[in-house]
Formats: structure tokens, C-alpha cells, sequence
């Protein structure tokens, strides 16, 4: 049997790409559902256990709502990571992309908050005549709590955005290279031509 191009006497060149890889694909071999969950279940975890300390109304932590706007964002970012994994395309990639390195900056100065108020009521914490000793002993544990969640969050955020990244082919250069050979009926030495 013979090609398309031999019966076909218009036909005066074919082109051969090279086989490439699925544009998303290393985004999903990144197991973003997977991640996606475990930043919702870590904005959970967050707006739980803030409400706690909010009830002793003496740290900047609560006052400045860290628990629940940092909840927000996680549960948000895990939400967009899920979604991109059912149906991933580039502009839900590109909006989880955005996301979540916008969540990554955010923990980073919800990080910072946790450390600046667990270093200021530190000598609170460790006095024995204080009528709330226990409660505050118990709030400065919940908030060393949150500052983990917060540092674990950060890493997965760091982690979803370095795969959207890779699925998108803004971070590592592309090594496949077309190349696209064409045939000329006319003459047995075909011309190569590459991008």
C-alpha cells in the first residue's frame, strides 16, 4: 500500500514532528489533587484552632485575624489546585500558578506574625503569678501549632507552584525540538529543517 503523498500528486511535502510530551503533563504526574486537599484540610485546621486564642483577646495573632484570612487562602489555593487536576488547561493552571505563589507570600508574613507574637508573650507564658497561667500556656502551644501548619503550608504552596510552573514550561527550558523534514517527490535527498 502506498502513502497518502505517492497517489496524491498536489501533495509535495510531509511533515514529521517530533513526538512531544503532554503540555500539563508534569503538573499532573505532580499530584496536585493530592496537595490540593492538604492545603484545604490545613486552612481548616488553621480557622479551628484560632478560635482559642481569640477567646484570651491578648494576642496580635487573633487581633489581626492571621487564622482566618491565612484559612481563607488555603482553603481557596487548595480548592483551585483540585480543580486543575480534573480538567487541567493553561489558564486554570496559570490562575493556580498565581495562587498559590500569592499564599506562599502570604504564610511567609503569616510565619513572621506567628514568630513575632510567640517571641513577645514568651515571658507571660513562663511567669507563675499570672491569673490565666493555664489558658495562656495552652494558647501559646495552639499558636506554636498554627506556626507549623502555617511553615507546612508555605512548602506545599512552594511545592504546587514549582509543578505549575513545570507544566507550564515557565521554569525549566524546553530540551524537545521540533523538527520538521520535508520531502520533496522531485529529488531521493530530503531537506531538514528544525526550530
Amino acid at each position: 500500500m502506498s502513502s497518502p503523498t505517492a497517489d496524491n500528486p498536489l501533495a509535495t511535502a510531509s511533515i514529521q514532528l517530533c513526538q512531544q510530551e503532554k503540555p500539563l503533563q508534569k503538573f499532573i504526574n505532580g499530584q496536585p489533587k493530592t496537595l490540593g486537599v492538604t492545603l484545604i484540610m490545613l486552612g481548616l485546621i488553621q480557622c479551628g484552632f484560632g478560635i482559642p486564642p481569640r477567646m484570651a483577646n491578648l494576642s496580635e495573632v487573633t487581633s489581626l485575624g492571621v487564622p482566618w484570612w491565612l484559612a481563607v487562602l488555603l482553603i481557596v489555593s487548595g480548592a483551585l489546585t483540585v480543580v486543575c487536576d480534573r480538567d487541567p488547561n493553561k489558564p486554570r493552571v496559570t490562575a493556580c500558578l498565581a495562587m498559590n505563589i500569592i499564599n506562599a507570600i502570604a504564610t511567609g508574613i503569616a510565619i513572621i506574625i506567628y514568630s513575632v507574637d510567640l517571641s513577645m508573650w514568651q515571658h507571660i507564658y513562663q511567669r507563675h503569678d499570672h491569673p490565666l497561667l493555664n489558658y495562656l500556656r495552652l494558647t501559646f502551644g495552639i499558636k506554636i501549632v498554627l506556626f507549623f501548619y502555617a511553615a507546612s503550608g508555605m512548602v506545599i504552596n512552594i511545592v504546587v507552584s514549582v509543578f505549575c510552573c513545570k507544566g507550564l514550561r515557565y521554569c525549566s527550558p524546553s530540551t524537545n525540538m521540533s523538527v520538521v523534514v520535508v520531502h520533496n517527490p522531485f529529488s531521493d535527498d530530503p531537506t531538514v529543517v528544525s526550530s
